[in-house]
Protein backbone atom coordinates (compact mmCIF):
# COMPACT_ATOMS: atom_id res chain seq x y z
CA UNK A 1 0.00 0.00 0.00
CA UNK A 2 1.30 3.86 -0.93
CA UNK A 3 2.52 5.79 1.96
CA UNK A 4 1.38 9.05 -0.36
CA UNK A 5 -1.61 9.70 1.42
CA UNK A 6 -2.92 12.58 -0.36
CA UNK A 7 -3.08 10.10 -3.48
CA UNK A 8 -5.03 7.65 -1.52
CA UNK A 9 -7.64 10.15 -0.44
CA UNK A 10 -7.68 11.56 -4.09
CA UNK A 11 -8.44 7.68 -5.23
CA UNK A 12 -11.38 7.72 -3.02
CA UNK A 13 -13.33 10.91 -4.15
CA UNK A 14 -14.08 10.00 -7.70
CA UNK A 15 -16.58 12.27 -9.91
CA UNK A 16 -19.39 10.23 -8.46
CA UNK A 17 -18.55 11.68 -4.65
CA UNK A 18 -17.75 15.20 -5.83
CA UNK A 19 -21.11 15.17 -7.08
CA UNK A 20 -23.04 14.31 -4.13
CA UNK A 21 -20.80 16.80 -2.32
CA UNK A 22 -21.69 19.72 -4.58
CA UNK A 23 -24.93 18.83 -4.58
CA UNK A 24 -25.00 18.72 -0.94
CA UNK A 25 -22.98 22.23 -0.69
CA UNK A 26 -25.63 23.43 -3.40
CA UNK A 27 -22.25 24.95 -5.45
CA UNK A 28 -20.78 23.86 -8.67
CA UNK A 29 -18.83 20.46 -9.18
CA UNK A 30 -15.98 22.91 -10.71
CA UNK A 31 -16.04 25.11 -7.72
CA UNK A 32 -16.07 21.82 -5.33
CA UNK A 33 -13.42 20.02 -7.36
CA UNK A 34 -10.78 23.34 -7.02
CA UNK A 35 -11.97 23.55 -3.15
CA UNK A 36 -11.13 19.97 -2.60
CA UNK A 37 -7.73 20.44 -4.63
CA UNK A 38 -6.51 22.94 -2.00
CA UNK A 39 -9.14 21.26 1.49
CA UNK A 40 -7.27 17.51 1.28
CA UNK A 41 -3.44 18.90 1.33
CA UNK A 42 -4.35 21.85 3.56
CA UNK A 43 -5.28 19.08 6.26
CA UNK A 44 -3.05 16.58 5.88
CA UNK A 45 -0.68 19.58 6.24
CA UNK A 46 -2.21 20.41 9.53
CA UNK A 47 -2.02 17.02 10.35
CA UNK A 48 1.88 16.86 9.95
CA UNK A 49 2.29 19.92 11.59
CA UNK A 50 0.92 18.76 14.27
CA UNK A 51 2.90 15.17 14.54
CA UNK A 52 5.78 17.03 15.01
CA UNK A 53 5.32 16.82 18.83
CA UNK A 54 5.20 14.08 21.13
CA UNK A 55 1.90 15.34 22.52
CA UNK A 56 0.24 16.21 18.99
CA UNK A 57 1.26 12.76 17.36
CA UNK A 58 -0.20 11.43 20.70
CA UNK A 59 -3.37 13.31 20.37
CA UNK A 60 -3.87 12.07 16.63
CA UNK A 61 -2.90 8.08 17.60
CA UNK A 62 -5.53 8.07 20.28
CA UNK A 63 -8.05 9.77 17.82
CA UNK A 64 -7.39 6.49 15.61
CA UNK A 65 -8.16 4.42 18.26
CA UNK A 66 -11.08 6.23 19.71
CA UNK A 67 -13.05 6.08 16.52
CA UNK A 68 -13.96 3.80 13.83
CA UNK A 69 -11.56 4.77 11.17
CA UNK A 70 -10.60 1.48 9.76
CA UNK A 71 -11.37 2.98 6.31
CA UNK A 72 -14.72 1.59 6.56
CA UNK A 73 -16.13 4.73 5.35
CA UNK A 74 -14.55 4.27 2.44
CA UNK A 75 -16.30 1.67 0.74
CA UNK A 76 -19.50 3.76 -0.02
CA UNK A 77 -18.46 7.45 0.21
CA UNK A 78 -21.32 7.94 -2.18
CA UNK A 79 -24.05 6.93 -0.22
CA UNK A 80 -22.37 8.63 3.10
CA UNK A 81 -22.64 12.03 1.13
CA UNK A 82 -26.19 11.29 -0.36
CA UNK A 83 -27.59 13.80 2.41
CA UNK A 84 -29.75 12.75 5.37
CA UNK A 85 -28.91 11.46 8.78
CA UNK A 86 -26.08 9.37 7.66
CA UNK A 87 -24.33 12.77 6.10
CA UNK A 88 -25.39 14.72 9.33
CA UNK A 89 -23.40 12.09 11.44
CA UNK A 90 -20.72 12.57 9.52
CA UNK A 91 -20.66 16.32 9.78
CA UNK A 92 -20.63 15.61 13.86
CA UNK A 93 -17.73 13.37 14.00
CA UNK A 94 -15.95 15.67 11.69
CA UNK A 95 -16.44 18.79 13.50
CA UNK A 96 -14.81 17.27 16.59
CA UNK A 97 -11.46 15.83 14.56
CA UNK A 98 -11.27 19.11 12.94
CA UNK A 99 -11.10 20.80 16.19
CA UNK A 100 -8.72 18.79 17.47
CA UNK A 101 -6.74 19.06 14.32
CA UNK A 102 -6.80 22.42 13.55
CA UNK A 103 -8.36 24.19 16.75
CA UNK A 104 -8.40 27.91 16.24
CA UNK A 105 -7.11 27.79 12.84
CA UNK A 106 -9.88 25.54 11.08
CA UNK A 107 -11.64 29.13 10.66
CA UNK A 108 -8.30 30.67 8.86
CA UNK A 109 -7.88 27.03 6.70
CA UNK A 110 -11.46 27.30 5.90
CA UNK A 111 -11.46 31.16 4.54
CA UNK A 112 -8.36 29.80 2.39
CA UNK A 113 -10.23 27.43 1.03
CA UNK A 114 -13.34 29.30 -0.06
CA UNK A 115 -11.20 32.10 -1.40
CA UNK A 116 -9.20 30.02 -3.43
CA UNK A 117 -12.07 27.91 -5.17
CA UNK A 118 -14.88 31.04 -5.36
CA UNK A 119 -17.28 28.40 -2.75
CA UNK A 120 -19.10 30.42 0.30
CA UNK A 121 -17.69 30.19 3.23
CA UNK A 122 -20.21 28.14 4.92
CA UNK A 123 -20.00 25.57 2.38
CA UNK A 124 -16.52 25.54 3.02
CA UNK A 125 -16.64 25.11 6.77
CA UNK A 126 -18.92 22.06 5.82
CA UNK A 127 -16.77 20.93 3.21
CA UNK A 128 -14.04 20.57 5.91
CA UNK A 129 -16.09 18.57 8.11
CA UNK A 130 -17.08 16.07 5.44
CA UNK A 131 -13.40 15.58 4.46
CA UNK A 132 -11.92 14.60 8.06
CA UNK A 133 -14.05 11.39 8.55
CA UNK A 134 -12.12 10.65 4.92
CA UNK A 135 -8.72 11.76 5.87
CA UNK A 136 -8.88 10.17 9.01
CA UNK A 137 -10.43 6.73 7.24
CA UNK A 138 -7.74 6.42 4.49
CA UNK A 139 -4.64 7.08 7.53
CA UNK A 140 -6.50 4.41 9.89
CA UNK A 141 -6.46 2.23 6.78
CA UNK A 142 -2.76 2.87 6.19
CA UNK A 143 -1.79 2.43 9.93
CA UNK A 144 -3.61 -0.46 10.20
CA UNK A 145 -1.80 -2.28 7.02
CA UNK A 146 1.72 -1.02 7.98
CA UNK A 147 1.23 -2.34 11.28
CA UNK A 148 1.92 0.80 13.16
CA UNK A 149 1.32 0.70 17.23
CA UNK A 150 2.53 3.57 18.61
CA UNK A 151 2.02 7.29 18.13
CA UNK A 152 6.10 7.10 16.82
CA UNK A 153 5.55 5.03 14.20
CA UNK A 154 2.47 7.41 13.21
CA UNK A 155 4.22 10.41 13.37
CA UNK A 156 7.10 8.83 11.25
CA UNK A 157 4.72 7.87 8.87
CA UNK A 158 2.61 11.42 8.76
CA UNK A 159 6.72 12.88 8.63
CA UNK A 160 7.32 11.22 5.28
CA UNK A 161 4.29 13.43 3.44
CA UNK A 162 5.53 16.75 3.36
CA UNK A 163 7.11 15.27 0.10
CA UNK A 164 4.26 14.37 -1.30
CA UNK A 165 2.22 17.83 -0.07
CA UNK A 166 4.84 20.63 -0.84
CA UNK A 167 3.97 21.63 -4.30
CA UNK A 168 0.15 21.20 -3.47
CA UNK A 169 0.22 23.40 -0.64
CA UNK A 170 -2.02 26.88 -1.24
CA UNK A 171 -0.24 30.15 -0.72
CA UNK A 172 -0.87 31.48 3.06
CA UNK A 173 -1.14 28.57 4.67
CA UNK A 174 2.16 28.48 6.29
CA UNK A 175 0.94 32.01 8.59
CA UNK A 176 -2.32 30.11 9.38
CA UNK A 177 -0.59 27.06 10.74
CA UNK A 178 1.96 29.15 12.19
CA UNK A 179 4.95 28.57 10.08
CA UNK A 180 6.93 31.75 8.33
CA UNK A 181 7.54 29.57 5.96
CA UNK A 182 6.00 26.10 4.04
CA UNK A 183 9.34 24.76 3.35
CA UNK A 184 9.82 24.52 7.11
CA UNK A 185 6.72 21.97 6.63
CA UNK A 186 9.53 19.29 5.32
CA UNK A 187 12.32 19.83 7.92
CA UNK A 188 10.22 19.88 11.23
CA UNK A 189 8.41 16.55 10.26
CA UNK A 190 11.74 15.01 8.83
CA UNK A 191 13.08 15.76 12.39
CA UNK A 192 9.23 14.66 14.22
CA UNK A 193 10.12 10.74 14.49
CA UNK A 194 14.07 11.15 16.04
CA UNK A 195 12.36 14.06 18.04
CA UNK A 196 9.33 11.69 19.11
CA UNK A 197 11.86 8.96 20.18
CA UNK A 198 14.01 11.09 21.94
CA UNK A 199 10.96 12.57 24.37
CA UNK A 200 9.81 9.29 24.97
CA UNK A 201 12.37 7.34 25.75
CA UNK A 202 14.95 10.31 26.87
CA UNK A 203 12.61 11.51 28.75
CA UNK A 204 11.77 8.35 30.96
CA UNK A 205 15.46 7.70 30.71
CA UNK A 206 16.46 10.72 32.61
CA UNK A 207 13.77 10.08 34.90
CA UNK A 208 15.83 6.86 35.89
CA UNK A 209 18.38 8.11 38.25
CA UNK A 210 15.61 9.96 39.76
CA UNK A 211 13.20 6.98 40.52
CA UNK A 212 16.26 5.03 41.50
CA UNK A 213 18.00 7.51 43.79
CA UNK A 214 15.21 7.13 46.81
CA UNK A 215 15.63 2.69 46.49
CA UNK A 216 19.51 3.36 46.42
CA UNK A 217 19.46 5.32 49.70
CA UNK A 218 17.43 3.38 51.64
CA UNK A 219 19.89 0.30 50.39
CA UNK A 220 22.36 2.53 51.57
CA UNK A 221 20.75 2.92 54.82
CA UNK A 222 20.14 -0.51 55.29
CA UNK A 223 23.86 -1.77 54.67
CA UNK A 224 25.03 1.98 57.21
CA UNK A 225 22.74 0.41 59.98
CA UNK A 226 23.85 -3.09 59.89
CA UNK A 227 27.30 -2.21 59.88
CA UNK A 228 26.54 -0.12 63.13
CA UNK A 229 24.45 -2.30 64.88
CA UNK A 230 26.81 -5.01 67.18
CA UNK A 231 27.12 -8.19 66.78
CA UNK A 232 25.08 -10.47 68.48
CA UNK A 233 26.90 -12.20 71.72
CA UNK A 234 27.29 -15.91 71.11
CA UNK A 235 25.21 -17.65 73.67
CA UNK A 236 26.50 -18.91 76.41
CA UNK A 237 26.89 -22.93 76.13
CA UNK A 238 26.53 -24.54 79.49
CA UNK A 239 28.21 -28.07 79.87
CA UNK A 240 27.16 -29.99 82.24
CA UNK A 241 30.26 -31.31 84.58
CA UNK A 242 29.98 -34.91 85.33
CA UNK A 243 28.56 -35.60 88.91
CA UNK A 244 31.99 -36.28 90.87
CA UNK A 245 31.33 -39.74 91.94
CA UNK A 246 30.75 -39.89 95.81
CA UNK A 247 33.97 -40.46 98.29
CA UNK A 248 34.34 -43.47 99.14
CA UNK A 249 34.97 -44.07 102.75
CA UNK A 250 38.59 -44.81 103.54
CA UNK A 251 39.08 -47.91 104.94
CA UNK A 252 40.36 -47.90 108.11
CA UNK A 253 43.80 -49.65 108.44
CA UNK A 254 44.10 -51.56 112.00
CA UNK A 255 48.32 -52.52 112.45
CA UNK A 256 48.03 -56.19 112.56
CA UNK A 257 48.64 -57.87 116.44
CA UNK A 258 52.01 -58.95 115.65
CA UNK A 259 52.84 -59.39 119.72
CA UNK A 260 52.47 -62.86 120.96
CA UNK A 261 51.66 -64.02 124.33
CA UNK A 262 55.16 -64.74 125.18
CA UNK A 263 56.25 -60.47 124.91
CA UNK A 264 54.01 -59.62 127.67
CA UNK A 265 55.11 -59.56 131.20
CA UNK A 266 52.25 -60.32 134.25
CA UNK A 267 53.66 -58.76 137.84
CA UNK A 268 51.66 -58.29 140.77
CA UNK A 269 51.70 -55.20 142.73
CA UNK A 270 51.66 -54.94 146.61
CA UNK A 271 48.65 -53.21 146.67
CA UNK A 272 47.03 -56.44 145.12
CA UNK A 273 46.91 -55.11 141.40
CA UNK A 274 48.06 -56.98 138.92
CA UNK A 275 50.03 -55.23 135.92
CA UNK A 276 50.13 -57.31 132.68
CA UNK A 277 51.82 -55.16 129.83
CA UNK A 278 54.50 -55.43 127.17
CA UNK A 279 58.02 -56.40 128.37
CA UNK A 280 58.88 -53.50 125.56
CA UNK A 281 56.50 -50.66 127.29
CA UNK A 282 56.91 -48.37 129.70
CA UNK A 283 55.31 -50.20 132.04
CA UNK A 284 58.34 -52.63 132.29
CA UNK A 285 60.66 -50.17 132.29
Amino acid sequence: MSNNLLELINENITADVISKIAGFLGESPKNTTSALSTAVPSILAGLVNKSTDSQGASTIFNLLNQGTHDGGILNNLVTAFAGGEGTNNLLSSGATLLNSILGNKAEGVANLVANASGISKTSSNSLLRMLMPVVFGVLGKTVKSQGITSAAGLASLLGSQSGFLKNFLPAGLGSILGMTNLTDLGKTASAAPAQFDEESSGGFGKLWPWLLLPLLLFLGWGVFKNSKQPEPAAPEVSIQQPAAPAALPVPEVVAPIVEKISDFFEKTLSSGFAVKASKDGFESK
